[in-house]
């Protein structure tokens, strides 16, 4: 499940049972080995709920398929497997029944930074021109922080973001960088549902 101890729902006392029976719905219900990750210091458990919630699902000018498609993209390229299917999954759900495929083409196009332009293009046909610049400078904000510049953000501005929508950007992707690190840096494996 994961390199260090996590603490169980049935096993969780204190402060880490409280945070546990605020996100579990009903009877059966299981935790994220994301979550349970993070169990041994409760207080960063519930900060990053938080932050996830405010960042994910807060209000933004960003659609939530906007921020789970930069989910699958920052997954794709940190090749993060069980971000990826997390994210994927909530994507699909996002999504009308068409674009069931998207979050597939949105890895392979991403994962695979040296394939032919026309094979990326063809994977990507179906994005907006506003999605595929958000997903583009995802991928580099990811890739080469350092090599952010402002014609990046004249970019984004162009296409009619304004300030506030690329904060939201850089924020849901900064956010999926520190999330891929815990599950990778973590060895967090999937859920076996």
């Amino acid at each position: 499940m994961s390199f260090l101890k996590m603490i169980n729902e049935e096993n969780a006392t204190g402060k880490l049972k409280e945070i546990y029976d605020k996100l579990l719905g009903g009877e059966g219900e299981r935790l994220a080995n994301l979550l349970k990750s993070q169990s041994l210091n409760p207080e960063i458990l519930e900060s990053h709920l938080k932050l996830y919630k405010s960042i994910m699902q807060g209000k933004s000018g960003l659609s939530r398929q906007e921020r789970e498609m930069i989910a699958v993209v920052v997954a794709a390229v940190n090749n993060c497997h069980y971000c990826l299917v997390h994210h994927g999954a909530a994507l699909q759900q996002l999504v009308d029944e068409d674009d069931k495929l998207l979050f597939k083409d949105l890895a392979k196009a991403y994962q695979k930074p040296n394939q032919p332009e026309q094979e990326k293009q063809k994977q990507l046909a179906s994005l907006t021109l506003r999605e595929k610049a958000i997903l583009d400078y995802a991928r580099k904000l990811t890739v080469s922080p350092a090599n952010i510049i402002k014609s990046d953000i004249d970019k984004l501005n162009d296409i009619g973001l304004n300030d506030k929508d690329i904060h939201d950007i850089t924020q849901v992707v900064s956010y999926c960088n520190y999330e891929n690190r815990i599950a990778q840096g973590l060895g967090v494996e999937l859920e076996e549902r």
